[in-house]
């Protein structure tokens, strides 16, 4: 699926900037800070990795959660082997 951006450049999600989204500056500065540049980055990274990177608390957790579904993507879920 592509997203069309401001400037007319088609897109896939995975390749949108952190930076282009609507993540307040705090959030951007944090995972930035954490080497993610960019969706795909971000959707590799589950609740315990964001929550280990420092100024990630529960509020950053949720926007980032929100914005991940307006591009109808999630972060990634860590899934227990059942015996």
């Amino acid at each position: 699926m592509k997203k069309e951006l401001e400037d007319g450049k088609p897109e896939t999600r995975l390749e949108v900037y952190i930076k282009n989204t609507p993540l307040t500056p705090r959030a951007i500065n944090a995972l930035h800070r954490a080497g993610v540049r960019t969706l795909g980055d971000l959707v590799q990274l589950t609740k315990l990795d964001i929550a280990n990177i420092h100024g990630c608390g529960s509020a950053v957790m949720f926007d980032i959660e929100e914005m991940l579904k307006t591009y109808g993507l999630q972060l990634k879920r860590i899934h227990k082997d059942v015996i």
